[in-house]
């Protein structure tokens, strides 16, 4: 993409530096691109690799650029692993293997890419591991067919089973928000915890929970109520959105209790919380018709137990009796809520994947958990039908000229045998925006909620 187009190869470069330089001094780039700083420093690594073979250039300077490229690729190992892009995390430690092999550092090399196939091993990358364990061989002359390595490598799949017991669970909520305000990018933080207890009643499984005191890290409150409110109810979705909910014994969602009750508890922490933090004149009385007036239809109760189910959905109802093979990319289609804060539910491209075998806890070495990958955009066609009918919640008007992107990224950490989850770390990653008739707004933003279960 980057390196093609005509001229000689110093040119090229040049112009792949400067559309890469326009792209990421924009920071949209970092927040509504998955994994933008991640390809970010992968394209880095591959214009200092090509610089170093661009019209055969002195010694000194190749060696410059290896080595720039070697520091690039380093990044984007941990960067594409916290993205949770794991082929892409494994393929980058392979080209820092080739760098340090250009370098004429050959042990360096080697143990790279021994780090490259243990990286697949773990992860169950089979066909990059046959490749890298050949390129092995080739490097350490060691060419017999015995030890090619692939004759152990692990097919492990794992087949993940509804079993809840009586449990008492310590459960700490954390969310974040990166928003693109004025050219800057801004961050808000919250988190608060819960005492969560499953019980077993004549029927079904009941779980309820039990808040816990509820604090915000916010250097500065966006003054403009509109964006005041995107982070407000995003914020407060995430950290009280939390109903208590009854389970059949198989395993299905039966009923979200007190939704009503959560639905005006969630309106009135918004609310309150938009009035202690909007100083600016007037501006309580343009939230109260323009922002406040629409939390009803974004915490209905309709809404929470929409949302409810598809938190469920995706944390244990989906898996119940599924095996899944490592390393394998599943697809399905399902109804997601859109990232934002428009009260919509859409039918997306989901895919999944059974990525590694890891420990449940932080303090724990028995890797007796399993670790579920899943992403998710909006279905083509919904998608424009919803661009297409979208209105102002506020106004009801129609929006002119409005545009909306999405994605979804999920990790789960869950016990295969009783399918309790320790971890779900969602990701939104959202823009919005509106032109004409005196109407323009954009709206950039990424949301992450790490929910993680103790259970005792």
């Amino acid at each position: 993409m980057l390196l093609s187009g005509g001229g000689d190869c110093a040119q090229r470069l040049d112009n792949a530096q400067a559309e890469l330089d326009t792209a990421t001094v924009d920071p949209t780039f970092e927040v509504v691109v998955p994994a933008g700083l991640a390809r970010q420093a992968d394209l880095e690594y591959r214009i200092h690799a090509a610089r170093a073979n661009c019209n055969a250039p002195e010694r000194s300077r190749r060696q410059n650029e290896l080595h720039q490229a070697l520091a690039a690729a380093q990044r984007a190992v941990g960067l594409y692993r916290d993205a949770l892009d794991y082929p892409s995390m494994a393929t980058m430690q392979f080209d820092i293997a080739v760098t340090h092999r250009l370098l004429g550092n050959d042990s360096a090399a080697v143990a790279a890419l021994r780090a490259a196939i243990d990286m697949d091993r773990e992860y169950g990358l089979r066909d990059d591991a046959a490749a890298n364990y050949e390129i092995l061989a080739k490097w350490t002359g060691n060419t017999s067919p015995t030890n090619g390595g692939m004759e152990d490598f692990p097919a492990r799949t794992v087949t993940l089973k509804f079993g809840w017991s009586i449990f008492n669970a310590h459960v700490t909520i954390d969310a974040s928000i990166a928003r693109v305000v004025n050219g800057d990018i801004e961050h808000y933080h919250a988190g608060r915890t819960f005492k969560r207890t499953y019980r077993a009643g004549l029927l079904d499984w009941q779980v309820e929970n039990e808040r816990g005191p509820l604090a915000f890290d916010v250097p500065r409150w966006p003054q403009d109520p509109e964006v005041l409110h995107d982070v407000g109810v995003s914020l407060e979705r995430a950290l009280l959105q939390v109903p208590n909910i009854n389970v059949t014994r198989q395993g299905e969602l039966s009923h979200v209790v007190s939704s009503d009750d959560l639905s005006e508890e969630l309106s009135k922490a918004t609310q309150t919380l938009f009035l202690q933090h909007t100083g600016s004149p007037g501006a309580h009385e343009r939230l109260s018709h323009a922002v406040i007036d629409n939390l009803d239809m974004v915490f209905a109760p309709g809404v929470i137990q929409e949302k409810a189910a598809e938190d469920y959905s995706f944390e244990t109802g989906i898996w119940i009796g599924a095996t899944l093979q490592q390393g394998v990319w599943y697809r399905m289609s399902a109804p997601l809520t859109v990232p934002g804060t428009i009260p919509a539910v859409m039918d997306h491209d989901v895919e999944f994947a059974y990525t590694r075998r890891l420990p449940c806890d932080e303090d724990s070495t028995d890797r007796s958990c399993v670790e579920l990958v899943v992403r998710a955009n909006p279905e083509a066609d919904a998608l424009q039908s919803f661009v297409d009918d979208l209105n102002d919640t506020a106004t009801g008007r129609h929006l002119p000229d409005a545009h909306y992107w999405a994605a979804t990224y999920m990790r789960i950490v869950t016990d295969p045998q009783t399918l309790l989850i320790h971890v779900r770390d969602v990701r939104n990653y959202w823009h919005f925006s509106t032109e004409g008739s005196g109407l323009d707004e954009v709206a950039n933003q990424f949301e992450r909620l790490v929910v993680t279960s103790v259970y005792h």
